[in-house]
């Protein structure tokens, strides 16, 4: 079901099918700037990753002498998320564990997900509980499609992405799992120009310093902007074509390495909460 939030300038919609952001419309300017979704080139808008970001090896992991199988992304978008709380301008949704979630990932959990707006701005966040008696082991990340370009008068090469600071920063090369090779992507370096040809592979940045990353209209300074805090990895993500979008994906987690050989628990950038624990993560996207 579509579920809607509104102020006086925005208007946000909301699939209860894993509680993903289903539209992000400016009312001043009359745009959308939300992904609106291609069964051709990505279907998906602004998925959650939950409990994994990425790919597993093998799509399966070991935990406690078992094999568990579970695939890209993990399962919180595949499901129902039950309403808790519906306002004007702010709606709750939540997930726990059911047989299927057990079967794929044998632990007990909440996972509520929060939309907020405030002005021009979307306050998106994610509450992990741990509701079991076992440690709750898990990643989460967003992985949220805004449109490029802004409208139809314009293409890809008319936009920016712009970082709040000066960044030196490596990119961790992946091939569907990580290389265990990086390379340099920004040397003091705050523009990354868009390019058509530029998403031959996601481009996934550790050590980030800015707090915000944005997507900007170059003559007019027209801007995408998303807040961030304490996400150890981002990243940037589209498709290998004339781009009709990219991702901006803060992430607390990674995808496998080519290598890997280790439990479920040992998997890099895991969040780890002991019973009745909780964790709190959050971006915030402003239309400005």
């Amino acid at each position: 079901m579509i579920y809607t939030i509104e102020n006086s300038e925005l208007k946000v919609e909301i699939n209860s099918l894993g509680a993903e952001l289903w539209s992000l419309f400016d009312k001043k300017s009359n745009t959308e700037h939300l992904w609106q979704g291609d069964e051709k080139i990505w279907s998906d808008r602004s998925p959650i990753l939950f409990p994994i970001c990425g790919r597993l090896k093998n799509a399966e992991y070991r935990l406690k002498d078992k094999t568990y199988s579970m695939q890209l992304h993990g399962f919180a978008r595949k499901f129902e998320h039950a309403l808790i709380l519906q306002e004007t301008d702010r709606i709750i949704f939540r997930l726990v564990e059911n047989e299927e979630t057990m079967r794929q990932y044998p632990f007990l959990f909440q996972l509520d997900t929060c939309f907020y707006l405030e002005g021009a701005k979307l306050h998106y966040t994610f509450e992990v509980t741990d509701t079991g008696s076992e440690e709750l082991p898990f990643s989460i990340g967003f992985h949220t499609g805004y449109r490029v370009p802004f409208d139809a008068s314009l293409t890809a090469k008319d936009y920016s992405i712009v970082f709040e600071k000066k960044e030196t920063a490596d990119q961790l090369l992946e091939a569907g799992l990580l290389t265990g090779e990086t390379k340099r992507l920004l040397n003091d370096e705050q523009i990354l120009p868009v390019r058509p040809d530029m998403f031959t592979q996601s481009y996934v940045l550790e050590g980030l310093q800015s707090e915000y990353v944005s997507i900007i209209e170059n003559k007019s300074g027209r801007e995408i902007r998303v807040t961030f805090h304490g996400f150890p990895y981002f990243l940037l993500w589209s498709v290998q074509q004339e781009l009709p979008f990219i991702c901006l994906e803060p992430w607390y987690g990674l995808p496998d390495t080519m290598d890997f050989k280790g439990s479920f628990l040992e998997k890099p950038a895991l969040k780890i909460l002991k019973p009745r624990e909780v964790f709190t993560c959050s971006q915030m996207i402003e239309v400005l």
